[in-house]
C-alpha cells in the first residue's frame, strides 16, 4: 500500500512540474522601434534599457530593437505604438505638433532649462495629472533634452536680420520661435539633417546632441549659443501589450523606468556638451547671443505661451492649471 501511494505521488509530481515550468518560462517577445540611429544617446541607452529588462525578468521578456526609423519614423512613432506596429517606442512630442495639446507645454522653453530637474518635473506632473491625451498608450517615462542651438553654413548670426537668409531645420514649437525671429523653419527628422545640409535644402539647423552624432561639421560653420528648445522625449508602450504582462514583470518595467529616465537625461546632456565641444574643435565659430537675438527669441516664446493657453481653452483642456503647476514645481525644484 505504501508503494502504491509512493508511485501515485511520483506520478502527480511528474504531471505537475512540466505545467509549472512551462508557466514560469513563458516568453514575451516585444518590438521596440526608434527613429534615431545607433549613435543617438537615447538609442544607446535604449539598448541598455532592453538588456536590463531582459536580465531582471530572467529572459521572460525579449526584445527586437528596430532603430534608424526602420520600422517607425519620427512622426510615426507614437501612433505606431497606438496601432500595435511596435510594442514600444521613443518619441519626441515635437514630431506630432497638435497631438498633445496639454503636455505640449513641456516643449516650450521656459521656467526649467536644467535637464535633470526638468525630467523629474515632467514625470511628477504626469503622475499628478495623468493627461487623457496620453491614455491611448501606457506611459513609461518622459525626459527633457538640453536646449539646442542655432547652427548654420552661411554667416555668423548676431542680429535678427542675420536670420532672414536661413532655412532652418527644426521641429515642433521651435518652428514658431524661428518664424517669429525671421528665419524660414523647415520640419525635418534629426536623421535627415546631414542630407538636407549637403543638398542645400536647409542651410541651418537647431541642434545640440546631434551635431557630433550625425557629423554635421562640415558643412556647418557657425553656432549661436542660446537655447531654442526644451524638447521632451516620451517612452511609451502599447496598452494591450502592457496589460498582457504579469504584474511582477510590470513592476520590473516600473523600476527600470525610474532609473532610465535619469540615464536618458544625463546621456542627452553629455552628448550635447560633446557635440558643441566637437564642433569647436572642427572649426565652428561660436557666437554668444546678443541681447537683440535673445529678445527676439523670448518674444517668440511669449507667442508660444499665448497660443498654448488659447489652444488648450479651445480644445477643452485646462492649460492654465497645468502651466501654473509647472511654474510652481520649477520654483520649488530650483530654490
Amino acid at each position: 500500500m505504501r508503494n502504491i501511494k509512493k508511485i501515485f505521488f511520483i506520478i502527480l509530481i511528474a504531471l505537475f512540474i512540466p505545467v509549472s515550468v512551462f508557466a514560469q518560462a513563458k516568453v514575451f517577445n516585444l518590438k521596440r522601434a526608434d527613429f534615431g540611429g545607433p549613435n543617438e544617446p537615447f538609442v544607446k541607452n535604449g539598448t541598455l534599457y532592453l538588456k536590463e529588462i531582459e536580465k531582471r525578468t530572467n529572459g521572460q521578456v525579449k526584445f527586437t530593437y528596430f532603430t534608424s526609423g526602420s520600422l517607425l519614423k519620427g512622426n510615426e512613432s507614437y501612433e505606431g505604438v497606438v496601432k500595435g506596429i511596435a510594442d514600444m517606442s521613443f518619441t519626441l512630442m515635437g514630431y506630432t505638433t497638435g497631438r498633445f495639446p496639454l503636455t505640449q507645454l513641456w516643449d516650450i522653453p521656459g521656467p526649467v532649462m536644467e535637464t535633470i530637474i526638468g525630467t523629474r518635473i515632467l514625470n511628477e506632473m504626469y503622475q499628478k495629472f495623468k493627461p487623457a491625451e496620453l491614455s491611448d498608450t501606457t506611459f513609461m517615462y518622459a525626459f527633457q533634452f538640453p536646449g539646442a542651438h542655432l547652427f548654420n553654413t552661411v554667416h555668423p548670426v548676431k542680429t535678427l536680420a542675420d536670420l532672414r537668409d536661413l532655412r532652418v531645420r527644426c521641429f515642433g514649437v521651435t518652428t514658431t520661435i524661428l518664424k517669429s525671429m525671421g528665419a524660414t523653419p523647415l520640419a525635418m527628422d534629426s536623421g535627415e539633417q546631414a542630407e538636407g545640409l549637403q543638398k542645400g535644402t536647409i542651410n541651418g539647423t537647431v541642434a545640440g546632441t546631434t551635431v557630433k552624432t550625425y557629423k554635421l561639421v562640415p558643412p556647418l560653420k557657425y553656432a549661436t549659443l542660446a537655447p531654442l528648445t526644451a524638447a521632451t522625449g516620451l517612452l511609451v508602450m502599447n496598452s494591450k501589450t502592457w496589460n498582457s504582462l504579469p504584474s511582477d514583470i510590470q513592476q520590473v518595467f516600473r523600476e527600470v523606468n525610474k532609473e532610465w529616465m535619469i540615464k536618458d537625461a544625463q546621456g542627452a546632456i553629455d552628448s550635447s556638451d560633446e557635440g558643441i565641444a566637437w564642433a569647436k574643435e572642427k572649426g565652428v565659430q561660436i557666437i554668444e547671443a546678443t541681447s537683440e537675438y535673445l529678445a527676439g527669441r523670448d518674444k517668440g516664446i511669449g507667442v508660444l505661451y499665448d497660443e498654448y493657453l488659447k489652444e488648450t481653452q479651445k480644445r477643452g483642456v485646462d492649460g492654465r492649471t497645468f502651466l501654473n503647476e509647472y511654474s510652481r514645481l520649477a520654483k520649488e525644484y530650483q530654490k
